[in-house]
């Protein structure tokens, strides 16, 4: 029991949270921050951080979060995509017209055009 007291008193702490305890099953915790509220039973609440029961409580409305996200798609993943696209749209472009035109033969692996080499 001592576990889920220290639990809960680390809750209490958290001015965003209100929790009230139900009895011998659980305890709610509300986030004022977000308007949620959520049940943790006793279990939960021995095998958990506090930090994990707060991010529940969360529900992924923390606009922070999916700001981060954002910009690191924004300013990371998606330029690194397109150059990595572009580069291999390169290849494969390079390689078909390596592997379709040979030497004294017409051929039409550039398009529409039909090249004699």
């Amino acid at each position: 029991m001592y576990e889920i007291d220290a639990q809960l008193e680390t809750l209490g702490r958290n001015k965003s949270l209100e929790i009230t305890r139900d009895g011998d099953k659980g305890v709610f915790v509300k986030n004022n921050n977000f308007d949620n509220t959520v049940f943790v039973t006793l279990d939960a609440l021995k095998k958990n951080t506090v930090e994990t029961i707060v991010s529940q409580t969360v529900q992924g409305q923390d606009v922070d979060q999916i700001t981060r996200i954002t910009g690191y798609f924004s300013t990371a993943l998606i330029p690194k995509a397109d150059v990595a696209m572009k580069q291999l749209m390169f290849q494969v472009a390079k390689e078909k017209i390596d592997k379709g035109i040979k030497e004294h033969q017409f051929t039409e692996a550039v398009g529409d055009l039909v090249v004699y080499v």
